[in-house]
């Protein structure tokens, strides 16, 4: 945990033009455990940058938010191979029974 201050100026960074700047945001954010990150986070799911999508799941499992199985959910439906593995790792870990079928649905 840091200083809970950096969160608001990390969540401005989700924006950044560099994907490199908006992935170090969302490793940052995770880290943190604060709520605020958890909307800003969901956003990056979509991003352009398949760095940044897995990012931002790693983020959402470490902040362990509810908020986040839909949207994690839909990335598993919709995203490329590593997104869909990095959101199963991130939805087992959030525990959640609507992320259940989902993932069985991907076993098979």
């Amino acid at each position: 945990m840091g200083d809970v201050r950096a969160v608001d100026p990390l969540i401005g960074r989700l924006g950044d033009d560099s994907r490199c700047v908006r992935a170090a945001a969302c490793e940052a954010l995770g880290s943190f455990g604060d709520a605020r990150a958890v909307e800003a986070l969901i956003g990056r799911l979509g991003d352009e940058d398949s760095d940044v999508r897995r990012a931002a799941c790693v983020a959402l499992r470490e902040l362990g938010d509810a908020r986040a199985v839909d949207p994690l959910i839909a990335l598993l439906e919709d995203g490329r191979r590593r997104d869909r593995r990095v959101a199963c790792a991130a939805l087992g870990e959030l525990g959640d029974a609507r992320a259940v079928e989902p993932l069985i649905g991907r076993l098979g």
